[in-house]
């Protein structure tokens, strides 16, 4: 990772050597293994990770395959569990300090290829739990199919532990059933937690048809699972009104991001499910469970898909936070970044906190030097610790350009860190490609102390 306080930088993208000078770099690099594709690791960066000064970690959604018994070296011990078919699933970590991301490593038993444990994903996080959701075959009448397990990671200082929750099943016991899950820590318990799935769809109450051609009456729904292993570690389903809003389309509505906050600091936590599109649906308390919308401050329409890269939401120091990227939208050169914040007093609110345009932070002396592509950046992640911080990524348009991680400081509207991006994987056809997924952020670096 490069501070922009130097005047030079041996990973600025130029082919001067004159003025190239000594590189951080997020871990060492091994030498590969085999010919398939596995992670980079490092014998030495357990002992760099422990001394960093941070206490969260960006880590990337997609999980790694990982040859436990090849030697490789995470950062934390490895766990391991069952499927609901048998299979031994291996779990470990491989952390380092943000710009740099951090990886779940994932092993298979008994799977010759590494295609499932490419496919595996960190769904949240919440203190020292992680939510995986881990994909497997299962050998069917003619073919394999594949199904997936959710398992609950918890680190801590001594040994972490993998649990499998049960299935999460619909009405016609089809899986999967829900890719809205979400994981909170709960209660005063040590090691209690609340996992919570929502799904939505409409309810047309024909028995109360309108006259005069008016059409049934439609209600928007809302099922809210939930499981707590403190109670009897079983899925219970709430059935709850949607809220009414002419953004809020319950046959429309996805999550693209779950996460936890706490709006007295402690205690209870509020469910955020966001959709990056339109808003938050945000659930205070699923014991007593009711929802709300709030919508984003500059909803958008459009190719869903699109505005992935460019919005986020997050906590950052307890609050939650909204980025917005406008590339196109005001019809203008370049681009402008706003952030906005949560108020969640009497009145719930969002308050503008920076507005950064292109010219912001391409004309600045930092930027300049640092001689960094002049993309519009993307898959913004909020600071879990610094609200002023903002982590985004310069993607090339092909897929084999390199990629670019940066630290903005909003307040002052200038570059503050910046590295080259890397995926972690040591294959020639893979290597430091981007993901084109956004981070889940974890404070897990905590209880590891």
């Amino acid at each position: 990772m490069v501070s922009v306080s130097s005047q030079c930088c041996r990973d600025r993208p130029s082919a001067d050597s004159s003025s190239q000078s000594r590189r951080l770099r997020p871990s060492d690099e091994a030498s590969v293994q085999s010919r398939r594709c596995r992670p980079s690791t490092s014998s030495s960066l357990y002992h760099r990770w422990s001394s960093a000064a941070t206490d969260w970690v960006m880590l990337e959604i997609v999980t790694l395959p990982r040859n436990l018994a090849s030697g490789a070296t995470a950062t934390t011990r490895a766990t391991s569990a069952r499927t609901s078919s048998g299979l031994e699933v291996s779990v470990s970590l491989a952390l380092a300090a943000p710009l740099a991301s951090s990886h779940v490593y994932l092993h298979l038993s008994a799977i010759p290829e590494d295609e499932y444990e490419r496919m595996s994903t960190v769904v949240a996080a919440d203190g020292d739990l992680l939510l995986l959701c881990v994909l497997f075959p299962v050998q069917g009448d003619y073919s394999f199919t594949t199904r997936e397990d959710y398992f609950v990671y918890k680190g801590g200082p001594l040994a972490p532990s993998l649990n499998r929750l049960p299935p999460l099943v619909n009405v016609r016991g089809e899986r999967p059933w829900c890719t809205c899950v979400g994981i909170a820590r709960y209660g005063e318990e040590k090691g209690s937690y609340v996992v919570a799935a929502i799904k939505t769809f409409v309810r047309i109450d024909r028995s109360e048809e309108r006259t005069g051609g008016e059409d049934a009456a439609v209600e928007g729904i809302a099922k809210l699972c939930i499981l707590s292993p403190v109670t009897n570690n079983e899925w219970e389903e709430k059935e709850l009104a949607m809220p009414r809003d002419p953004l809020l389309d319950p046959l429309k509505w996805g999550a693209d991001a779950v996460f936890p906050f706490y709006p007295s600091g402690a205690g209870a936590a509020a469910i955020c499910w966001a959709c990056l599109t339109v808003g938050l649906l945000i659930c205070d308390d699923v014991y007593s469970p009711t929802l709300r919308f709030v919508p984003f401050p500059v909803p958008v329409k459009g190719r869903r898909g699109h505005q992935l890269i460019f919005r986020n939401a997050g906590v950052s120091s307890g609050l939650v936070r909204f980025i917005d990227i406008d590339n196109s939208r005001a019809k203008r050169p370049g681009f402008s970044v706003t952030t906005w914040t949560l108020l969640t007093g009497p009145e719930t609110r969002w308050r503008r906190d920076a507005v950064l345009n292109a010219d912001d932070l391409w004309e600045t002396a930092a930027y300049r030097e640092s001689r960094l592509p002049r993309r519009v950046p993307g898959y913004p992640t909020v600071d879990r610790q610094d609200p002023d911080a903002l982590h985004v990524a310069l993607v090339g348009r092909r897929l084999q350009d390199r990629a670019w991680m940066l630290t903005i400081d909003m307040k002052t509207k200038t570059l503050k860190t910046y590295m080259k991006y890397r995926n972690g994987v040591e294959c020639a056809n893979f290597k430091d490609i981007f993901y084109g997924t956004h981070y889940v952020s974890s404070d897990l670096p905590k209880h590891l102390k």
